[in-house]
C-alpha cells in the first residue's frame, strides 16, 4: 500500500492498484479512483465532468477540458448518462456533503460518526483505512 496526507480524511494509506493520490486545483492531495480526477475535495469521471473554479460541472465544459483522451488517436465522448451529486437535495449525504456512492462509502467510525472513505475501506477516527490488510 501507498499513503497520502487526504485533505479530508488526514494520512490514509490506500491500495494504488485501485487509487490514486493526486492534487486538486489547490494543490492539495485527495485520494481518488485510478482515471479519476479531483476537484476540491470530490473525485470525478473527466470524460464525463470538469472542474471549473473549483466546481464539477457537465454542462458548461470547456471544448478542450471535457474529453480526455484514451491514446493519442483516440477522443472518449463525454458519458451525458453519468449522475454526480450535486449540492441539491437529492444528493447522497455523508456527515452533512454530498458524495458519489461509487467512488466513496459513508462508513461509521468507532465514535458513531459518519466519515467518507473510498469504495471498499473503513473507516478509524477520522482517517480512511483498507481493512483486508489494516486494522483500527
Amino acid at each position: 500500500d501507498e499513503c497520502c496526507n487526504d485533505v479530508s480524511y488526514g494520512p490514509t494509506c490506500y491500495n494504488p492498484n485501485e487509487y490514486q493520490c493526486i492534487a486538486n486545483e489547490l494543490q492539495q492531495d485527495v485520494i481518488c479512483p485510478v482515471g479519476y480526477s479531483s476537484c476540491g475535495t470530490s473525485c470525478y469521471n473527466p470524460t464525463a465532468y470538469c472542474c471549473i473554479d473549483g466546481e464539477l460541472s457537465d454542462s458548461a465544459c470547456p471544448e478542450d477540458t471535457g474529453m480526455m483522451p484514451t491514446d493519442m488517436t483516440e477522443e472518449m465522448p463525454i458519458d451525458e448518462t453519468e449522475e454526480m451529486p450535486t449540492d441539491g437535495a437529492d444528493c447522497m449525504r455523508c456527515a452533512g456533503e454530498c458524495y458519489d456512492p461509487q467512488v466513496h462509502d459513508c462508513t461509521i467510525n468507532q465514535n458513531g460518526e459518519e466519515v467518507q472513505c473510498p469504495v471498499g475501506y473503513q473507516s478509524c477516527s477520522d482517517a480512511c483505512y483498507d481493512a483486508t490488510s489494516e486494522y483500527c
